[in-house]
């Protein structure tokens, strides 16, 4: 992961708190992910571009015409997520205990193959 100036992880901190989701599915494969949706592709560009990981999706094609589409960045990468956690932490409110959670996962079960 690319270094982030301080307003770039705090950016990012902010989209994971209000537009993101910590995902932890022990049972599931991959476990671990994060997503962050929003209806404008260009801002999940940037974070992909800035974070050089994770791809975006076109999450939800709308079937309304006052409704948009939705697009989700997603990457399920361990080691991805913990420097990115570890990077926005400090910035997060809402969800910081669920990226410390994941962080204490990741540690305790590194992946295996």
């Amino acid at each position: 992961m690319p270094h982030l100036k301080v307003m770039e992880r705090a950016y990012l901190a902010g989209l994971i708190d209000g537009e993101g989701c910590i995902k932890l599915y022990p049972y599931i494969k991959p476990p671990c992910q994060i997503t962050i949706a929003n209806n404008h592709q260009g801002v999940l560009l940037w974070v992909k571009d800035k974070l050089q990981c994770g791809n975006v999706y076109t999450h939800k094609i709308p079937i309304e015409r006052n409704h948009n589409t939705q697009y989700q960045w997603r990457v399920a990468s361990r080691e991805q997520i913990k420097k990115i956690l570890n990077s926005v932490e400090p910035y997060l409110i809402i969800k910081k205990g669920q990226a410390a959670k994941m962080i204490e996962y990741i540690r305790l079960n590194p992946y295996r193959g």
